[in-house]
């Protein structure tokens, strides 16, 4: 399964999340920046179509300035359900601890499997299999089957960040129309 890939930049980015090379703690740190990025520009896409008004909001100062209020919009506006809303918030916890730890951190660590374990998307997906139906054929996808599933932790910590990537990507603007008073 591959990347929702719909701006420019992106390529290269996924390119980094996906090199071999990169160490666990990059990757855990890049891969949720560009989710979070991802879900910031959907939620945006859901309010009124004024944008200083939506930067103060996504702003690094502002309410959903940060990636756990974004998740919890999200879920409130209706873009995707618990499960992915929880694997949001789990893949936060993820990026934190890989990222505020001055130990070395990997995701074959006790702490790390453990968290990785509690990924519930990919479990979903690749016992039932997933439908995202959208409002035409080309909107819809469907992945799912044991194969999804990867041997490794990163892998499996991957597998979920795409899903969850695609979740949040196939959700367009629900903009409503500007008050006119």
């Amino acid at each position: 399964m591959g990347w929702f890939i719909d701006h420019p930049g992106d390529l290269e980015i996924v390119k980094e999340i996906e090199n071999p090379e990169l160490p666990d703690r990059l990757v855990a740190i890049v891969a949720t920046a560009f989710l979070d990025e991802r879900l910031k520009s959907r939620i945006e896409g859901w309010l009124v179509a004024d944008r200083d008004a939506a930067r103060k909001l996504t702003k690094p100062s502002g309410p959903l300035g940060s990636f756990g209020p974004r998740v919890d919009v999200g879920y409130s506006l209706g873009m995707y359900g618990k499960v992915v809303r929880d694997d949001l918030l789990k893949v936060g916890e993820l990026r934190n601890a890989f990222a505020h730890s001055a130990s070395k951190v990997t995701f074959e660590g006790n702490e790390i499997k453990s968290k990785v374990e509690e990924l519930r998307l990919i479990n979903e997906v690749a016992h039932n299999g997933w439908l995202y139906g959208g409002r035409t054929i080309t909107e819809s996808i469907m992945v799912g089957g044991p194969e999804l599933v990867p041997g490794t932790y990163r892998g499996r910590f991957l597998t979920t960040v795409r899903l969850l990537f695609v979740c949040v990507s196939l959700q367009g603007p629900q903009r409503p129309s500007p008050p006119t008073i």
